[in-house]
């Protein structure tokens, strides 16, 4: 059989391998939006080289993947290469497309929490060593944890969005410090009771 284009031997589709491999494409990929946080400048869900390859369509087998992007205006422009085969054909080959991803802004959950002064618990830093207290909690509590520092004439109320933060700094200075822990109802939601941990730490 015969290259219905060239007249060399056909390998796939009635064409040979260099007419074959010149008509069909190893993935398609078009322009889509992504959301990018104004706050804290993450993109939602995913990476930008993450929903580049969950957008490509490709029938066929991609080994390898890169992504170039360079900014222009409210928008990337993303050069996108990847290796791979071509079914039915065994060639490795590389392909480069260029597509536009257009940026829309948003406020995730997080800085909606932060903005809006959410909090789910309390550590009341007080006593001698309330300013060591405050260097020690400094370094171990995450980037964006707190919410904000009440300053006070006995110490500070340092209040943090998530328990699960506090809970675990407090299991950290549990021995070296004196903890007493409490419980506050303040409010319900959908039937469930919602309580604030306050943690003193003196």
């Amino acid at each position: 059989m015969f290259c219905i284009k060239c007249g060399k031997t056909a390998v796939a589709n009635n064409f040979c391998k260099e007419c074959f491999l010149g008509s069909a494409h190893l993935f398609d990929l078009k322009d889509f939006e992504m959301h990018k946080c104004h706050g804290c400048g993450n993109f939602k869900e995913v990476s930008v080289q993450g929903q580049i390859e969950r957008e490509i369509k490709t029938k066929n087998k991609i080994t390898s993947c890169s992504v170039k992007t360079k900014k222009v205006g409210n928008r990337l422009v993303a050069t996108v290469t990847c290796s791979g085969f071509v079914s039915p054909l065994r060639n490795t080959v590389t392909e480069d497309k260029k597509i536009n991803i257009t940026i829309k802004k948003f406020m995730c959950k997080k800085c909606i929490e932060i903005s809006g002064g959410y909090y789910e618990a309390v550590i009341q830093v007080r006593g001698d060593k309330k300013d060591k207290l405050m260097n020690k909690l400094h370094k171990m509590l995450p980037q964006n944890a707190v919410t904000t520092v009440v300053p006070l004439k006995e110490g500070y109320d340092v209040r943090l969005r998530k328990r699960g933060y506090a809970s675990t700094a407090v299991s950290y200075l549990r021995g070296r410090f004196e903890v007493k822990q409490s419980y506050k109802l303040v409010g319900e939601k959908k039937g469930k009771k919602i309580y604030r941990n306050f943690y003193a730490i003196r």
